[in-house]
This record gives C-alpha cells, sequence and structure tokens, in this order.
C-alpha cells in the first residue's frame, strides 16, 4: 500500500534497530553474569539469608535454583514459595526479597 522502495527500507532501518538493542541487551546481561560470578565464585557455599534477593539465591546460594516455584497473588502484591527436595521452601514477598525460611 505504500511506496515499495520506503518499505524495503523502513524494514532494513527496523532490523538494524533490533540488532542494535541485541547487541546493547546481550552486553549488559553479560556484564551482570560476570558481576554475579566475581561476587559468587564459581561455586558459592553462601547459604540463603532473610532479606536475599531472589536472582541472588538462585545464582550465588548453596540452594540454587528451586525444583518447583509456587505463585500466590493477593493485595499484598505476588508472593513466590521455592520448593527444594530435601531442603525445605523459601518465601519470597512481593519485592523478590526472601522472609523466610522454612526447613
Amino acid at each position: 500500500m505504500g511506496d515499495p522502495a520506503y518499505e524495503r527500507e523502513r524494514e532494513a532501518q527496523r532490523a538494524r534497530e533490533i540488532d542494535a538493542y541485541a547487541k546493547r541487551e546481550g552486553a549488559r546481561l553479560a556484564e551482570q553474569h560476570g558481576a554475579e560470578r566475581r561476587e559468587c565464585g564459581e561455586r558459592s557455599d553462601k547459604e540463603p539469608y532473610i532479606g536475599a534477593a531472589a536472582d541472588w539465591v538462585r545464582s550465588c546460594s548453596t540452594w540454587g535454583a528451586p525444583d518447583r516455584v509456587f505463585t500466590t497473588e493477593n493485595a499484598g502484591g505476588v508472593r513466590r514459595q521455592w520448593l527444594y527436595k530435601n531442603r525445605g521452601t523459601l518465601f519470597f514477598d512481593s519485592s523478590g526479597r526472601l522472609d523466610f525460611i522454612s526447613r
């Protein structure tokens, strides 16, 4: 419906913008992962603690990623429970911070 040459150029511009965005985000994520590795080391011996961020628990703690995640939404926001076989359950508040550990 429009000028085909214009549409091709517009699509090429969108592809360049998407590519530039992907490169920026990839670099940002690589830096973030590098910072986590510097903070945690290859293998961490740190236990989860009250107030820890969910990302930190997953990346840096000895508990790592949960076996199951349960999500509850209420007026106070979204809460998550991370269930670990043979370890216990971690409860995260609506801000993503660990607020209770059940063993």
